[in-house]
């Protein structure tokens, strides 16, 4: 083998690739019209009838790059960034201060008089009498299940047993009656939905619920700057809408697809069917993929020089290209599949050589859109039309060979999109902390629920956001838990006793004001354990009352009345000259 075979292989720099392109321009362009194998090769459209368009005229990377909307320039750090006339379109305002004045612009009077209604009708289907259930009694429902993921019981049974009962629920809702509405619960109707409906909308049975939040997420005030990110809903059961989103907290569930404030105020979603999932927009979406449509979709109820954030799921040239047609400025991170062709950016091996931060940026020809490429512990793609690399800062990264944080680069582009990304985020995290985990094998149930813990955590970043805005000390703003804990008390106790929310209730005759209270069933004290009930000489005999108050006798196997109880036990012993079941009961 000879020495000229092992030498290195040369590659061609930009410089010189330039060079030959539009050396090859020149060739091509010297070619005579009436050459018909030129003539082949440079059609771009067999449909172009425009016999005036001089071929002559279109260089090489046009020829090789037809298909993308923009020819890409060299790398420069030059980006001008877009002058911004956002006007500002008001929502609707809050007049309150109180919390489940914030949950009832979700769920209203309406939602649960539907809702008792459609659980009835089920009822009656599945075993052939009404559950006769009112409203009343599905918020009660409803503020029990929000306090019960408070309490966060592995069991919920455990709610009702006499060692870890929860009095605030278990004296408003019984056991059985609390899990009757949950096998039951319904938000429509299916007689009222036809065949052609059902087959079209795989969410037909929660479309009621779904509809009237999204009615109210449209109805909030648009910022200039949102987020669109995915949000799992928990569901391990067998559906054709079950998915699997690696890297997310809860991997498999349902897909939401939900556009947010920077600070994780909901202001649409889109639930996702599964295969064939199609949104329809006004322009020609054939292109783009899912997450581009999805993105455009959720983008329609945005102002002109609107900014989304998104991540790489949705961002594409086509898209954002489409966002620019209606005035509307986008930034997202980038696969590496869908890098526009002739872009010619450094690798991570000559990144990495550079050090940490080194950042290459590549401009749009039409100086509308730019690629930055930005070097932390790997290289990160980002797609902007807004924002390029500058103005450069540092931030301050760990170092794991030299043990210390070190400050390095960071692009614009990398510190917007961290700051204005995690709206979705935000309110994924308010929902997870207490979330309502009630197992259970139906869809409609485990949607239903998580729509509900979906409309608090909404109405609490609302509350929070007002009251900040409204400067609120930082001790008169309720946190999540406690203004859920309000809500859910406020639904079980409240509401009921609100005569004008009972006088709008017309569907049922009697009030329950005007109704009198049913007789409480008195509960016996818990049993003491042996070693509490033997301790000491802390118990000692008292008399309750008289014969009238007087009650059965605790004692294994003792069927008497008496009117003496343990003052430590609290429980009602014999204690009389034929029998001393007082004695017997604490004797070791």
């Amino acid at each position: 083998m000879d020495d000229s075979s092992r030498r290195p292989r040369r590659y061609l720099t930009a410089e010189e690739i330039l060079e030959l392109m539009n050396q090859a321009d020149s060739d091509l362009s010297s070619l005579s019209d009436d050459d018909e194998d030129y003539q082949d090769n440079v059609e771009l459209n067999d449909d172009d009838d425009d016999e005036d368009e001089d071929d002559d005229d279109i260089s090489i990377l046009d020829l090789i790059s037809s298909s993308n909307p923009g020819k890409w320039g060299i790398h420069t750090d030059a980006f001008p960034a877009p002058t911004s006339n956002f006007c500002q379109k008001s929502g609707v305002n809050h007049s309150s201060s109180k919390p489940i004045e914030y949950f009832l612009e979700y769920l209203d009077d309406d939602f649960f008089r539907e809702m008792a209604n459609c659980t009835n009708i089920r009822s009656v289907i599945q075993t052939g009498k009404s559950a006769n259930v009112s409203p009343e009694e599905i918020q009660i429902f409803i503020g029990c299940s929000l306090l019960l993921s408070c309490y966060g019981y592995p069991r919920l049974k455990m709610v009702w047993e006499r060692f870890t009962r929860i009095p605030v629920i278990a004296d408003n809702i019984a056991r059985d009656r609390f899990f009757q509405f949950r096998s039951n619960l319904k938000v429509i109707n299916d007689n009222d939905v036809s065949d052609d409906s059902k087959k079209s909308d795989k969410f037909w049975k929660v479309r009621p619920l779904l509809s009237k939040i999204r009615e109210r997420c449209l109805q909030q005030e648009r910022p200039r700057i949102v987020s669109i990110d995915e949000q799992i809903i928990p569901f391990h059961g067998q559906i054709s809408m079950r998915q699997y989103v690696k890297g997310k907290p809860n991997p498999v569930g349902l897909k939401v697809f939900v556009m947010c404030t920077t600070y994780g105020l909901p202001l649409d979603f889109i639930f996702y069917e599964g295969k064939g999932t199609d949104v329809q927009s006004p322009e020609d979406t054939s292109d783009l993929d899912l997450g581009g449509k999805i993105a455009l979709k959720l983008s329609d109820s945005l102002q002109p020089w609107s900014s989304i954030y998104v991540d790489r799921y949705f961002t594409s040239e086509l898209l954002f290209d489409i966002l620019l047609n209606r005035e509307v400025f986008a930034t997202g991170t980038l696969m590496k599949n869908k890098v526009p062709k002739l872009t010619e950016l450094q690798t991570d091996r000559d990144m990495k050589r550079n050090g940490r931060g080194s950042v290459d940026q590549i401009v749009r020809n039409d100086k509308r859109c730019c690629l930055v490429k930005w070097f932390d512990n790997r290289g990160v793609l980002l797609l902007s039309t807004e924002s390029g690399k500058l103005p450069m800062e540092k931030c301050s990264r760990w170092s794991k060979k030299e043990k210390k944080y070190l400050d390095i680069n960071r692009p614009a582009i990398v510190k917007n999109y961290n700051e204005f990304m995690g709206g979705v985020d935000h309110l994924d995290r308010c929902i997870s902390n207490y979330r309502m985990k009630n197992r259970t094998k139906k869809w409609t149930v485990r949607v239903i629920l998580h729509m509900i813990d979906f409309a608090v955590s909404s109405a609490w970043i609302a509350y929070r956001h007002k009251m900040e805005a409204a400067g609120a000390l930082k001790k008169d703003i309720f946190d999540y838990f406690h203004f859920r804990l309000n809500v859910a008390t406020t639904l079980i106790y409240g509401l009921k006793q609100s005569q004008q929310r009972i006088a709008t209730i017309s569907s049922y005759d009697e009030s329950i004001e005007d109704s009198e209270p049913p007789a409480k069933r008195r509960i016996p004290a818990c049993m003491p354990h042996d070693s509490a009930r033997k301790k000491d000489v802390r118990h000692m005999p008292e008399m309750v009352g008289d014969r009238i108050h007087r009650s059965k006798c605790r004692m294994p196997k003792c069927n008497a009345l008496t009117t003496v109880r343990c003052s430590n036990c609290k429980v009602f012993l014999c204690f009389n000259g034929s029998r001393n079941c007082f004695k017997q009961f604490h004797e070791k």
